[in-house]
Parts: structure tokens; C-alpha cells; sequence
């Protein structure tokens, strides 16, 4: 009898409230707070050094939940230093739940192109991307200088869909990466294994349904085919085959085996920022001079040629040499779509002076090239002359095309347009 009273009394007990809540109290997650001191995004774990003064490491799955400044998260949203407080099975070691506060995290920036280069030593990767520009519709796609980025151990690779490390990747893969733009670590690395050719359109074979480029590296041209599902885009929007033309800057992703185009992205535009040297109103044409070493560009203006000074809608006519100009026009035909010229009075002059002898004598482009006297100037200088440049010859009056190679020359000039605003020879007599 005692026996089945105590079965019954056992029985009550653990059936009662105050049974369930104290097994409900021993099912608890353990709680940590403290610091995020790791991510390991391969491992899928969050190291945490509490305040007790211990490091701990916590699994996480598609289950934990994550959230950072109170919003959802992922796993590599997480940064080192947050300060965080994570539920999880002290058994396992598996998070439930993990809230992270700290500042906010860089806007990460995205590039893609083609991988110019795999260094597994320093954990490195170069790609020559497509670079979006955003400062005009006219030039929404150009070719972007290469970006390095840095391999660390949180960083995601895939190899065509499938996840890879950083020695799997080649040259020549096609690539696109998320990357912190303050180190330029990569954050995720998407990579192809087809082939990418960058170059110029050499032949359109719209028969044939063919395209063959001529590779910038200086490999001999390669002709692909293209297949009616082709993606094929040109300055960023897409296109046919038909609109594409010889001359055209080119990138094009292909099958190896059959030379079948997996993807083209053709560019017609070019760009060139520096000042205007010359404009010729009878010809149409407006000869602007880079900023950058390069020669000067004489581009033709054509009735649906937009100019604007100072942002405002302006013609032909209004544009005058020594004025700060950006324009877009077409890599072949040179036809302008594009030009924003800045008003003189706007322009800054730091005048400064240099002396020494003259090298060239440039008619055409009028300018006059001098050799420096002072290191400082480099080797040689090329000044922009205008109509209001002031030229003298042994103290008289005269022209640009009375200077000559081998005089003697002083000239004062602005240092932010390089415009002579006076130059002053010396002739043997």
C-alpha cells in the first residue's frame, strides 16, 4: 500500500505545473554576452569573449537566428568588435539566437570582369572589371582599372556554382566580387571557368552569325560564334549583333571547345576630360586636350550633339579654347553625343612660369612644346596657345607661326588648364 501511494504521489508530481516548469527551467539555453572577437564564415562559427573573461566559439545554422542594430542579419554581417548576447545549447554549442549591436558596416562595393591574375602567396586576387559610370546615361559602361583584392579566410569563393578556394581560381576566369572598399577585402568571390577575350571588333559576320576580335593583349584574333540566345549588350543596354561594328571596344565570355559566345558586352563610347583647344564653326569640330598624357581629340558635332555650359543648354558657338570640357563621343566615328564645358570665368589660374627651349611647334593643335630649364618641369612641357595668348619675338609682336625649334623661350601659364598666357622668344639676329 505505501508502495502505491508512492507511485501515485511521484506520478502527481511530475504531472503538476510546478513539474513543468522546473523541466522547462533545465531545457534553458545558456546565455552569453560579450564581444565578437571571430567569424569564421567557412566554419559557420562566432567566437565571443564574455565578460566573465572567457572565449567562447558557437556553431551557427540555417535555424540561428541573427540580427545586428536590430535588424535581420547574416553571418557575414557580423563584424569583429560588435557587442553581442547569444542563446545557445551549452551541450552543442549551437546558437539559437545571437543579437549584435556596433557601427554600422561599409558599404560594400561589387566588380566584375575578368581575373587578371591569381597570387596565392600574398592571397590575392586582380580582376579587370566593367565599371558602371554613373556620371552620364550617354556613358554607362567603360572599362575599369583593376582592382586587387585581399583573400582572407571569411572570404566565399564559388567556382561555377559550386564552393572553391582561391587555388582553384585561374586567369581568364570570369568573375564577380563583393568587396569592403575601405581594405578591398573581398567579402565574396563568383567565378566562372569559361574564358573571357577583351579586345576590338575586327569583323562582324552577320551571315555567319560570327564575331572575331582582336585581343588588346596581342594574342591573333579569335572569331566566335554567336548563338541566337547570345546575351549581347552594347554600351549597357542590350543589343543585336547587327548593331555592333568594326572598331568597337569588345568583352566576350566563350566555350573553349566550340568558340560559342556565352556573353558579349560591346562598347562604342569613349571619353575625354581636359580642356578645349580649338573649335572650328565652319567644320563643325571641337578639339579638346586631355588632362592625361594622351594626344588631343578633335571630335565632330552633329545635330544631336548635346552641349551644355555651366549645366545649361548652349550652341556650338558659345564654346571657347581654354574652356574645362568632359565629352562622350563615339570610338569610331568620333561624333560627339556629349559636351559639357565649364564657363571661363569659373576656370582657376595658378599662374606659374617656365623658361627654357623651344622643342615643337604645333600649328594644328597650337601649342608649343619647351624643353624646361628647371628639373622641376620635367623633361619637356606642351602649353595650349589661344587667340589671347600674348607672343613676342625679340620683344615684337608676332604669331605661333613665327616661332621656330631652337629659340629661347619664357612663357607664363596655368597650371590647372596649361594655356600660355604669354610666351616670350628669343631669335638670333
Amino acid at each position: 500500500m505505501r508502495k502505491l501511494f508512492a507511485t501515485l504521489f511521484i506520478s502527481t508530481l511530475l504531472l503538476s505545473p510546478h513539474s513543468f516548469i522546473l523541466q522547462t527551467n533545465a531545457q534553458d539555453p545558456a546565455r552569453a554576452r560579450g564581444v565578437i572577437r571571430a567569424v569564421d564564415l567557412r566554419a559557420g562559427t562566432v567566437t565571443i569573449h564574455t565578460r566573465d573573461d572567457q572565449t567562447i566559439v558557437l556553431q551557427t545554422n540555417d535555424r540561428t537566428q541573427i540580427t545586428r542594430n536590430g535588424e535581420r542579419a547574416m553571418l557575414e554581417d557580423l563584424q569583429q568588435g560588435d557587442k553581442a548576447t547569444a542563446l545557445y545549447d551549452a551541450s552543442t554549442m549551437l546558437a539559437a539566437q545571437i543579437d549584435a549591436r556596433g557601427e554600422p558596416a561599409p558599404t560594400s562595393v561589387r566588380v566584375e570582369g575578368v581575373i587578371a591574375a591569381v597570387d596565392t602567396g600574398a592571397r590575392t586576387v586582380t580582376i579587370d572589371p566593367i565599371r558602371n559610370a554613373t556620371a552620364s546615361d550617354a556613358a554607362s559602361t567603360a572599362l575599369g582599372d583593376p582592382v586587387t583584392l585581399h583573400v582572407s579566410p571569411n572570404t566565399t569563393i564559388t567556382l561555377d556554382g559550386r564552393p572553391a578556394r582561391l587555388e582553384d581560381l585561374r586567369r581568364g576566369f570570369s568573375a564577380g566580387a563583393s568587396y569592403n572598399p575601405q581594405n578591398f577585402e573581398a567579402l565574396r568571390i563568383a567565378a566562372e571557368g569559361f574564358p573571357e577575350v577583351r579586345g576590338v571588333v575586327r569583323d562582324v559576320g552577320v551571315v555567319a552569325h560570327t564575331l572575331t576580335i582582336a585581343p588588346s593583349s596581342g594574342d591573333p584574333a579569335i572569331t566566335l560564334n554567336v548563338g541566337p540566345d547570345t546575351p549581347i549588350s552594347l554600351n549597357g543596354r542590350p543589343a543585336t549583333l547587327e548593331d555592333l561594328r568594326r572598331g568597337y571596344r569588345v568583352i566576350a565570355a566563350y566555350v573553349e571547345a566550340t568558340l560559342l559566345a556565352i556573353r558579349i558586352a560591346a562598347e562604342s563610347l569613349g571619353e575625354v576630360t581636359g580642356h578645349i583647344r580649338a573649335v572650328d564653326l565652319p567644320s563643325a569640330t571641337v578639339v579638346i586636350t586631355p588632362l592625361v598624357d594622351g594626344p588631343a581629340v578633335e571630335l565632330h558635332v552633329v545635330n544631336s550633339t548635346v552641349i551644355t555650359i555651366g549645366g545649361e543648354p548652349a550652341p556650338l558657338e558659345r564654346l571657347k579654347p581654354g574652356m574645362g570640357a568632359r565629352a562622350v563621343f563615339n570610338i569610331v566615328s568620333f561624333e560627339a553625343l556629349l559636351i559639357e564645358a565649364r564657363p571661363l570665368v569659373d576656370d582657376p589660374c595658378t599662374e606659374l612660369r617656365v623658361a627654357g627651349r623651344i622643342l615643337n611647334v604645333n600649328l594644328h593643335a597650337s601649342t608649343v612644346t619647351i624643353a624646361p630649364n628647371d628639373a622641376g618641369f620635367g623633361d619637356r612641357l606642351t602649353l595650349n596657345v589661344l587667340e589671347r595668348t600674348e607672343i613676342t619675338i625679340n620683344e615684337v609682336p608676332a604669331r605661333l607661326s613665327d616661332l621656330r625649334e631652337g629659340m629661347r623661350a619664357a612663357a607664363v601659364f596655368c597650371r590647372e588648364t596649361l594655356v600660355a598666357k604669354s610666351i616670350a622668344a628669343r631669335a638670333r639676329q
